[in-house]
């Protein structure tokens, strides 16, 4: 029996699929458990999305090492700070 190398663990859940967290209201507060947005709650991603995601968190590392902003950094970069969150969160442009 072969691995399958066409997808890996992925780095965001861990491979855990979903997390836990809690959601406060109007209501008042509760429990809630909502799929990894990285690997849509599959527990596995592409290689291509693990390196992209690698990239990111080294862009966001230097970002953050030089005291920028998101919208400080997206400025002097010449682009929307919603393209360098999605860079930033290994999203592909």
């Amino acid at each position: 029996m072969s691995v399958d190398e066409s997808v890996v663990t992925c780095p965001k859940c861990r491979g855990a699929k979903a997390f836990e967290g809690i959601a406060c209201g109007a209501d008042g507060c509760r429990m809630i458990v909502s799929a990894c947005d990285f690997c849509k709650g599959t527990g596995a991603v592409s290689p291509a999305r693990v390196q992209a995601w690698e990239r990111g968190r080294l862009i966001r590392d230097e970002r953050v090492r030089q005291g920028l902003t998101l919208h400080e950094k997206a400025a002097l970069l010449g682009m929307e700070p919603a393209a360098l969150n999605g860079l930033e969160r290994g999203r592909e442009p």
